[in-house]
């Protein structure tokens, strides 16, 4: 998934002063859009002392058009692990054995939701250097999705070498359901795009009927402002990393500028300054 999309995101905290207009923003990135510098591009977004003062759509898209936010999803499953850390339903030190009976292997039980977190779990999947194994297409083709990222091969102890893939942020949804007793599509809702008063977006189900929490989630691009802006204003003033340990909102928002900072070709342009 990492090659398909990108997702570029600027938190530019300082002062504005000496920035260019918006209307020289607008018309540079039009350009270059119209010019094929940056092909693909699907919308453009600029948000300054919280107005919209860029906003233009390409390619058929309109305003209210959801678009698949690809692997920039994996950065709110981030977001919903650390809701549910700071409800006390699981921590990051917990293993996974916790919430997979199913899971024999005690190497793989070991695994911790950190591990899974930071995509060091040491399960056989990679798609960041396309070495491989990929896994995502085998995982989407196949008839239980968790099941498929329990049975990868393991060949290195956890918490060690990072490798880019979406498994683990599939095992990550599967222990918010698992953990809260709702599913993650339930628990996304009631406690993080409610609150933010997101209300259209549509999820890649299973064929189990679970979310799918990598990535291949579909949003109005005027709405991941509003999880731009959580993260930039740390949470404020919604439910989110204004609560966690001090730890957690390090770890999660590095996670986060990671993710939104990894990869491939450029869909859409949300600037927050």
């Amino acid at each position: 998934m990492k090659a398909i999309i990108f997702f570029g995101y600027f938190f530019l905290l300082s002062s504005c002063s000496g920035q260019p207009s918006g209307r020289s923003i607008s018309q540079e990135l039009r350009n270059k859009i119209t010019d094929n510098a940056y092909p693909k591009i699907d919308a453009t977004l600029v948000e300054k002392n919280n107005s919209i003062i860029v906003e233009e759509y390409f390619n058929g898209f309109t305003k209210e058009s959801p678009h698949d936010l690809r692997s920039s999803f994996k950065s709110i499953t981030s977001l919903l692990a650390g809701i549910a850390i700071d409800q006390q339903l699981f921590k990051l030190t917990d293993s996974i054995g916790r919430f997979f009976p199913e899971l024999k292997d005690e190497r793989k039980r070991s695994i911790r939701v950190q591990d899974l977190l930071e995509m060091r779990s040491g399960l056989n999947c990679e798609e960041f250097y396309e070495i491989g194994p990929e896994c995502e297409t085998d995982m989407m083709n196949s008839k239980d999705w968790v099941a498929f990222c329990l049975g990868a091969d393991m060949i290195r102890e956890p918490g060690l070498n990072w490798s880019y893939n979406s498994n683990e942020p599939l095992l990550v949804g599967e222990i918010i359901t698992r953990a809260s007793g709702m599913s993650v599509m339930d628990f996304a809702k009631k406690y993080l795009f409610q609150p933010l008063g997101v209300v259209q977006y549509k999820w890649t189900v299973s064929p189990t009927g679970s979310g799918m929490t990598a990535g291949s989630f579909y949003m109005k691009p005027i709405d991941f402002i509003k999880i731009i802006n959580l993260v930039k204003q740390k949470g404020k003033p919604s439910i989110l990393i204004s609560l966690l340990p001090a730890t957690q909102k390090s770890r999660t928002r590095d996670m986060i500028r990671h993710d939104m900072a990894s990869s491939g070709t450029g869909r859409i342009c949300s600037m927050v300054i």
